[in-house]
């Protein structure tokens, strides 16, 4: 057996966290627009303060994503893309 073959391989992106309802995320669109959002439940939307819904495009769009992730998403004929830069925890 080589001893080369005992080394794990990891994917590009090792975080173990995955966004959930109420964490803080930061991400950057394909733009270079950066943007932090709290992902909450539909009655505490607010995304003036950059609180938004899990059921949002945005919101559903990132759920279940690691840092490193790319998403994608769209509203009417527009697509957004981006990456989660940092889940705060």
């Amino acid at each position: 057996m080589r001893k080369n073959s005992l080394i794990p391989v990891l994917s590009e992106n090792t975080s173990v966290y995955t966004v959930k309802i109420d964490d803080k995320v930061s991400v950057v669109f394909d733009t270079g627009r950066e943007l932090t959002v709290t992902i909450r439940t539909p009655r505490e939307t607010n995304p003036g303060i950059g609180i938004v819904s899990y059921e949002s495009p945005l919101g559903k769009s990132l759920l279940n994503k690691r840092e490193g992730d790319a998403f994608e998403y769209t509203v009417g004929e527009r697509i957004f893309k981006g990456k989660v830069i940092k889940i705060h925890k």
